[in-house]
């Protein structure tokens, strides 16, 4: 699931689809006290009402979120992503979601699960009456690349790290730089 906010002042607009991993970068950061700001910024009444804010509050509060996930180390958050060769040997990648199974490593079936801080490996059986057991999750975000068996459908999966505050700022600077084209003092802001 996905969020898509637009922004309209005069005759412009501006839309920001936040992914399901912005989405849940935002409530972390809400709760390590940019609440306010992140309120000001996304915070709307309800799905398709219009939430008028002033221009310079909305501004105020970007060029904060802004300053701060720039600056405070403890604001960074991670994404990890998966990249894998489907089926092995074609040349064909593919990438994104939350999860991949189907790993063969070592003659056994495993799982990844990924996203937003988190990246585990997952020992996957069934029992003799077909039901599914999971092992306990093995934490592998130190790791670049797992290595699955030759026979295995799935090619090596690649671990992919990048900086949601990265992410999250580059878009509050498209924003910023709306906001600094508009020429009304207020904004609507409306949840679509």
């Amino acid at each position: 699931m996905s969020l898509e906010i637009t922004y309209l002042s005069d005759d412009k607009k501006y839309k920001w689809r936040l992914s399901v991993n912005e989405v849940e970068a935002i409530d972390i950061l809400a709760s390590k006290g940019l609440k306010d700001k992140i309120d000001a910024v996304l915070g709307v009444i309800g799905f398709g009402e219009e939430t008028c804010i002033a221009k310079n509050q909305l501004y105020e509060a970007v060029i904060h979120l802004i300053n701060q996930l720039e600056n405070d180390s403890d604001l960074t958050l991670y994404f990890y992503d998966v990249k894998a060769e489907v089926p092995r040997g074609s040349g064909n990648y593919s990438m994104g979601g939350t999860g991949i199974s189907g790993l063969k490593i070592r003659g056994e079936e495993y799982v990844i699960w990924h996203g937003l801080d988190k990246c585990v490996l997952i020992k996957k059986w069934q029992d003799t009456d077909m039901k599914i057991h999971h092992g306990e999750p093995l934490d592998i975000r130190h790791l670049s690349i797992i290595e699955t068996d030759e026979d295995s459908f799935i090619g090596d999966i690649k671990i992919l790290k990048r900086k949601m505050s990265s992410i999250l700022v580059k878009n509050l600077r498209k924003l910023k730089t709306f906001l600094e084209e508009c020429t009304g003092d207020d904004i609507i802001k409306i949840l679509c």
